[in-house]
């Protein structure tokens, strides 16, 4: 009986592989990528909705709502900025005052706030929406979005809302 050569595998066996491996992952990367970017996006709207929720208890307090029914004498909607500083792990506003009870109402709600996932996203843009009845005077809150954005928030300071058209966000 003669002895066997079993020395593994040869070069060109071991290139063909690698190959097949490279066309293989060249073929699934970009449904890997899709997959990321859609998972990011759905971790991101689980975020807005929740933030939505907490600015909608918040605006049940009725010192809140003094707050920001005081702002909209210009009859436009508002909106506001939040996102978590990394360094800090404080929450950085935009838009609303610091000492400002909405303000104060909001910061334990959103302790937990992680940043956008989503590429190129830094900061959530937070729309109210205001209904003016005209017919005695007073306003109300018609809805309020929630999106990402690419607003970056570099400070805390404070500022007071900021206002814009009717139109929409």
């Amino acid at each position: 009986m003669g002895k066997q050569n079993n020395n593994g595998f040869s070069l060109v066996e071991l290139i063909i592989v690698i190959a097949i491996m490279a066309i293989l992952s060249a073929a699934l990367a970009p449904q890997l990528m899709k997959y990321i970017e859609k998972s990011r996006q759905s971790t991101d709207q689980t975020t807005c909705k929740a933030i939505e929720s907490c600015v909608n208890t918040a605006l049940t307090n009725d010192g809140v709502w003094e707050d920001v029914a005081h702002n909209w004498n210009s009859g436009n909607d508002l909106y506001f900025y939040v996102k978590k500083d990394e360094a800090s792990g404080k929450l950085f506003f935009k838009g609303i005052a610091t000492g400002g009870r909405f303000r104060k109402e909001l910061e334990p709600m959103l302790g937990g706030l992680e940043n956008p996932k989503q590429t190129g996203m830094n900061s959530y843009k937070v729309y109210i929406t205001l209904f003016n009845n005209t017919s005695n005077g007073t306003y109300s809150i018609q809805g309020v979005e929630v999106s990402t954005s690419d607003y970056e928030i570099t400070d805390d300071t404070q500022h007071i809302f900021s206002t814009a058209a009717t139109s929409g966000p």
